[in-house]
């Protein structure tokens, strides 16, 4: 006969077990559930305080701030609020969410990325984010400001105001926004139909 502790531990054994087949087989559900969460919950702190929820959309944005350094400038707006992470998050999240979502329809047809491919779609985020950290120290930073190397490289296509500043839709907001969304859709592709396969693997175990 068992003794009680020994119910208890089979019984947390079988809660375990019982977890891990339901992560193994809704590992994707979930995270969608979690990273959608994660992505939405920063445009709904503009949206409270223009209800006038101001707690809940000051809390919201508080919560994000150890992970993002939320400069006004190059973050969104609605209604005269600040959305709750940068544009670059923006971009980056949303894309995540988005191929998340449609890796759920063609997960089975979806072929891993291969790695040295995911390395360089990081690339272009990591010198933009590079070129641009130095202007919060270096007033005289004008590589990303003005971006002259840029109006080199086109032509001078563009008008004079196209390269200079973070407005939406200039040079800035457009790598910000693009080097996100390779980010994103990036990892996704090379980690998500790996991590299908191994919990395949898991579940024939």
């Amino acid at each position: 006969m068992a003794l009680p502790d020994e119910l208890y531990e089979n019984r947390w054994t079988m809660a375990l077990d019982r977890l891990g087949h339901f992560l193994a087989r809704h590992w994707l559900l979930c995270l969608n559930l979690l990273l959608g969460g994660y992505a939405v919950l920063p445009w709904l702190s503009p949206l409270a305080r223009a209800w006038g929820w101001h707690r809940l959309g000051q809390a919201i944005f508080m919560a994000y701030r150890p992970l993002c350094h939320q400069q006004p400038a190059i973050s969104y707006h609605l209604w005269g609020y600040q959305v709750a992470y940068c544009q670059r998050d923006a971009a980056i999240y949303t894309t995540i969410l988005a191929a998340g979502l449609l890796f759920a329809l063609l997960r089975r047809h979806w072929r891993p990325l291969p790695w040295w491919l995911f390395l360089l779609s990081v690339i272009p985020m990591g010198l933009d984010g590079l070129t641009q950290a130095p202007a919060a120290l270096l007033p005289t930073w004008t590589l990303r400001s003005e971006n002259h190397w840029a109006v080199v490289l086109s032509g001078g296509l563009f008008r004079p105001s196209f390269y200079v500043g973070d407005a939406i839709g200039h040079l800035n907001w457009w790598l910000r926004t693009i080097t996100g969304f390779l980010f994103g859709l990036g990892l996704v592709w090379a980690v998500y139909p790996r991590v299908e396969s191994e919990m395949r693997r898991s579940q024939k175990d």
